[in-house]
């Protein structure tokens, strides 16, 4: 029996998205390739999150979670605001199995893994797909698809991170654990930030850096970007879909994007779908500061208050009618309605005038 080792690392805010990427684990693992998913909690919520997922095992699935403390502290460098891909760097030390696949805690795997836990890594450390964005911006497109515009340029890949070929996108990994833990990837990657706070990329800078001619790249297919790749670049259907970037199902301002409406169908099929509900409209009615700077990112052209039909709604009707595209048919997040929020709160909390 093969078993499939995967990690990832969840704090409070993630736990209903880990469990829903945990269902996903499960409904795609087999008998002949049976998944043992390593959950560690940021924040000491372990318990609670074994909870959530204790009707998920199964002879082909199994969850182990623990406990871990953040030791990237956000107050010490601006490397590490986001802890939760750092933590990405401590594996290592963290499994003992010589060999898993990290996935972050904003991915949904729609088949098994068995053929990317296979792969031959040769001399290799990791397996991981090229960057579609900071590829193009490595070779002289300095803006972002949003639309705003880099700070850095491609000077910044060649000359800091010394970069020649492709970049890598590191929310999916296939990890080599001995190999990963002779080169001594973590401490290097941890030198790399305290030289270079400032950083494009933060972590996946430093493992780029550290990486970059030791790692195989590997088909779009093993890490699908729904708000950035699109399905010409496959030549298979996507096996793992990643909602990096600002665009998440679960987020009140997401524009609709592929593979979209499949997550929220499964979410609801799953113990957790009405828990996520929930969070979306505690997002909505909550983050107004969040939002608004959110929008100040949003090209003019594409805002949300100038296009389409919800324009023309007047506010005193859009959020009942938002709750109740919302929350048609069990609880199910329907784009219309999540598009209704969106104008709805940027009308009320916009930095410009539309």
């Amino acid at each position: 029996m093969n078993v499939i080792n995967v990690v990832s690392f969840f704090d409070e805010g993630y736990a209903i998205q880990g469990a829903i990427l945990a269902a996903s684990l499960a409904r795609t693992a087999t008998p002949e390739h049976p998944v043992k998913f390593h959950v560690f909690c940021i924040g000491g919520f372990q318990e609670r999150f074994a909870g959530l997922v204790v009707g998920l095992s199964s002879p082909s699935f199994s969850v182990v979670c623990k406990d871990i403390d953040n030791p990237f502290d956000r107050s010490v460098s601006a490397a590490y605001f986001n802890h939760l891909t750092c933590m990405r760097l401590c594996a290592g030390q963290l499994l003992q199995c010589d060999r898993v696949i990290y996935l972050d805690a904003d991915t949904f795997v729609r088949e098994s893994l068995s053929d990317l836990y296979d792969i031959d890594l040769e001399d290799k450390v990791i397996a991981a797909v090229k960057d579609k964005v900071f590829s193009q911006i490595l070779d002289g497109d300095q803006t972002h698809p949003s639309g705003v515009t880099k700070v850095n340029i491609p000077d910044y890949y060649r000359n800091v991170l010394g970069i020649k070929g492709a970049y890598f996108n590191a929310g999916v990994m296939l990890i080599d654990l001995k190999k990963w833990r002779e080169s001594n990837v973590k401490d290097r990657c941890l030198d790399f930030l305290r030289k270079h706070m400032i950083t494009l990329a933060v972590d996946q800078d430093a493992l780029n850096f550290t990486l970059g001619d030791r790692t195989l790249l590997i088909g779009y297919e093993w890490n699908f970007i729904a708000e950035i790749c699109d399905l010409s670049d496959l030549s298979t259907t996507p096996r793992i879909i990643h909602f990096a970037g600002l665009s998440k199902p679960w987020l009140p301002l997401g524009k609709p994007r592929l593979f979209q409406p499949e997550y929220w169908q499964f979410a609801m099929a799953t113990p957790y779908g009405d828990k996520l509900v929930d969070q979306f409209f505690a997002l909505a009615s909550s983050e107004e500061a969040r939002i608004k700077s959110m929008a100040a990112l949003i090209p003019s052209h594409l805002h949300p208050i100038k296009t389409g039909w919800a324009k023309h709604v007047p506010s005193i009707l859009l959020k009942p009618l938002a709750e109740s595209l919302c929350t048609f048919g069990k609880g199910r997040i329907h784009r219309t309605g999540v598009a209704l929020w969106n104008v709805l709160k940027l009308r009320q909390g916009s930095p410009k005038p539309f």
